[in-house]
């Protein structure tokens, strides 16, 4: 099983809207993806100052804190906290500058302030880079059903398989991003 299970069981759990079974699940993982998680879960159950001590929690736990300042600046957005939104959004860019949250919540974030320009150029910094290899061909077959177990394990549907990374490289490549 992978080392973030319980996180990726809590992330399918929000999307289903199952916000008890996210923070139960969420309170088992010790650094900044369970406090994302739990705030996350928080905003499902409408408790908004629950939500803010979560996203404030987590800045003070170790791991990874992009994604978790990205949610956290989009959450100030909808508060209308517009200054607290961009500070957590550049913090979020700075902590991944490659990242797909940090660069979306960016994106959305300057869409709002009605910087369409600055929006645009965090849209197209999310499409960059050369296709990614296939991989071995004899682990293909092997790495297939693990991940269609887990997607089971999950409740995730299965669908037909899209290499969107490859589509959107040559997008990029092509100048159409």
């Amino acid at each position: 099983a992978p080392a973030d299970l319980e996180a990726l069981r809590a992330e399918a759990d929000l999307l289903r809207g199952d916000f008890p079974a996210v923070l139960a699940r969420a309170g088992t993982i010790a650094d900044a993806e369970g406090a994302r998680l739990e705030a996350l879960a928080q905003v499902g159950l409408g408790d908004l100052a629950a939500a803010e001590a979560a996203f404030s929690d987590g800045a003070g736990r170790p791991g990874p804190q992009a994604r978790l300042l990205a949610d956290h600046a989009l959450f100030r957005l909808r508060q209308g906290d517009g200054a607290g939104a961009t500070w957590l959004a550049a913090e979020a860019l700075a902590a991944d500058p490659r990242g797909l949250d940090p660069r979306i919540a960016s994106a959305r974030i300057a869409q709002a302030q009605g910087d369409a320009a600055a929006a645009l150029a965090h849209y197209e910094a999310t499409f960059y880079g050369p296709s990614l290899p296939a991989g071995d061909v004899a682990q293909a077959e092997g790495k297939r059903l693990a991940a269609r177990d887990l997607a089971d394990e999950l409740g995730l549907p299965i669908g037909n398989a899209v290499d969107f990374w490859t589509e959107a490289s040559l997008f990029s490549q092509a100048g159409m991003t």
